[in-house]
């Protein structure tokens, strides 16, 4: 749409001029004003417009860049993902002597990714040494009674009882159980052997009940487990 001109307005009649000059000024801006007020609103209607077409257009490029931003995200977590499974080896239980970068493997419900060259896959326990990184993926299904591994994730489907990992040996600080349960389900989580209690906001045991219908992530802080 082409922008609407606005017609300038004739001189004005100014003091000076004669009588007669002065009264055929004044009669031609008179007349002028109502064409002038009319194409004056016209262009403010079309640069409002403009200016709402602005903001459309503004806002699709937000749109469209959002979408490239996800859509990069999509690809890089494809690329790590089909990383991922050509690198699979399988469970680190079944592995034994050298393993080398990458690799990926799952213990204790999760997925791990090596970080280091193994000579000896079977004494580097993902989650125990700091030769592994875990990827996440699984969480493991839990209905009896058992012993967390760090850095797990598990879902209890019954009211047992959770024994946190051996802090004998002190465990790298971050180190990090999370429990999501069943509804109906009260589970009991027991510190494990070693010096370790659990820490909570209103303080301190060797167990807890977890009754809340939530997920909890007990972070080891280099002396205790807090919830």
């Amino acid at each position: 749409m082409t922008a609407p001109t606005i017609t300038p307005l004739p001189a004005a009649p100014v003091r000076s001029d004669a009588p007669a000059d002065f009264a055929t000024k004044a009669d031609a801006f008179a007349a002028a004003l109502a064409n002038f007020v009319t194409e004056t609103n016209e262009s403010a209607a079309f640069v409002d417009e403009r200016a709402a077409d602005a903001d459309s257009r503004a806002t699709d490029a937000d749109a469209s860049a959002d979408a490239a931003a996800q859509a990069a995200t999509d690809a890089a977590l494809a690329r790590d993902a089909a990383q991922n499974v050509a690198n699979f080896k399988g469970a680190w239980s079944a592995l034994s002597g050298p393993l080398n970068l990458p690799a990926t493997v799952l213990h204790a419900g999760q997925i791990w990714s090596l970080l280091n060259d193994l000579p000896d896959v079977t004494v580097s326990e993902p989650g125990v040494t700091g030769d592994w990184a875990v990827m996440g993926g699984i969480d493991a299904s839990q209905t009896a009674n058992f012993q967390a591994s760090r850095n797990a994730s598990y879902w209890l489907g019954s009211s047992l009882t959770v024994t946190l990992p051996d802090t004998t040996v002190a465990p790298p600080t971050g180190t990090f159980v999370r429990l999501t349960k069943a509804l109906s389900a009260e589970p009991v989580i027991q510190a494990g052997a070693g010096p370790a209690v659990i820490q909570t906001r209103i303080g301190s045991d060797t167990s807890l009940t977890f009754d809340l219908n939530a997920e909890i992530v007990l972070i080891f802080n280099g002396t205790d487990w807090e919830v």
